[in-house]
């Protein structure tokens, strides 16, 4: 967990939890082991939390004419 958290970059949005990356990049030493025990639990009960299955998803345009939807 904490070689994860180290591998956030600071550059990114928040996810649904809002918190920034650059928070969790800071503290991560201190919140590593109990984000490890709740992951653990998770892994040992065969379940995620519902929470944990959503997600943001937005359309970013690169190219071609926006106006077409294809």
């Amino acid at each position: 967990v904490l070689h994860h958290l180290s591998k956030l970059k600071k550059t990114k949005s928040p996810g649904l939890d809002e918190i920034h990356p650059r928070i969790l990049i800071e503290i991560k030493e201190i919140i590593a082991k109990p984000l490890s025990i709740i992951y653990q639990h998770s892994w040992d009960q065969g379940q995620l939390p519902d929470t944990w299955k959503t997600a943001n998803i937005t359309a970013i345009h690169k190219k071609e004419d926006k106006r077409i939807a294809g």
